[in-house]
């Protein structure tokens, strides 16, 4: 899916919720899956941007947050992209691309081996979010929240004593959640960004549905080389608590392609 920004096309994955809202979309907008995680790279890049800049000379595509490096076409802009572990390489037909950062080391390498230049900037653009709208996030943190949540592909039992995000939940309640718990329990992989950029406590869970790739990417991206995944929930809400994130957030931030609205960086 594409959202425009001032003729610049933001990619992210958003698709028809299920066979018959994609019928529905040949003759209208289909309800979509709206997994929370998927819609903040639009609402990041019309942050940045801002005020109108001068208007691009060219029509281009950008693609942000999400494990979305499959979508990419020929000429496009990836800033903090990650490659999707369980997308076969074939499936990854872009060979000229202008990449500004990815999410982590792993998607770099894996570009490198397809002839693509990466720099070693890391980072996943989420992490800039309470910073770029600290109005999106809860000011008040319940001192006894544990908050699970689980990738929108899982399925976990309930668990006494926790709150629980829905990642389909409306994008505000979803970030409200997150800033308001005291522990982030989660495959979600933007739950754990976004607990990581508000320095909660988070320890991931192996997902049933996604691979370790993602995540470990982004792990390392962050300067984590040793992170320790629960089985389930059950053994999350045993395990220690992990340091907070230690972050330049600077490099990600300073490389955003504001030359595609014919702005400096």
């Amino acid at each position: 899916m594409r959202r425009r920004t001032r003729r610049v096309d933001v990619v992210h994955w958003n698709p028809p919720a299920n066979r018959m809202e994609r019928l529905r979309g040949l003759i209208g907008d289909p309800r979509r899956v709206d997994n929370f995680g998927d819609l903040l790279g639009p609402l990041i890049v019309d942050e940045i941007v801002g005020t109108p800049a001068p208007p691009p000379v060219a029509d281009r595509r950008l693609l942000t947050v999400g494990s979305i490096l499959h979508l990419a076409r020929d000429s496009d802009v990836v800033w903090g992209t990650g490659r999707n572990g369980k997308i076969p390489r074939v499936q990854h037909r872009a060979r000229r691309l202008d990449v500004r950062a990815v999410r982590g080391p792993l998607t770099r390498r894996f570009l490198e081996g397809m002839g693509v230049s990466v720099p070693a900037i890391y980072g996943d653009p989420a992490l800039l979010l309470p910073s770029l709208r600290p109005d999106l996030f809860s000011q008040l943190r319940n001192s006894d929240q544990i908050l699970l949540a689980p990738n929108m592909n899982d399925s976990w039992p309930q668990i006494p004593g926790t709150v629980r995000l829905d990642p389909k939940q409306p994008l505000p309640e979803c970030l409200t959640l997150v800033s308001s718990s005291q522990i982030v329990i989660a495959s979600s992989l933007h739950a754990l960004i976004l607990a990581d950029a508000l320095r909660i406590p988070a320890i991931p869970v192996l997902s049933e549905a996604e691979p370790r790739f993602k995540y470990m990417d982004y792990y390392l991206g962050t300067g984590r080389t040793h992170v320790r995944f629960a089985s389930d929930p059950n053994e999350a809400m045993n395990l220690d608590l992990p340091d907070p994130l230690q972050y330049d957030s600077a490099p990600l931030l300073n490389s955003f392609p504001h030359d595609l609205w014919g702005a400096k960086s």
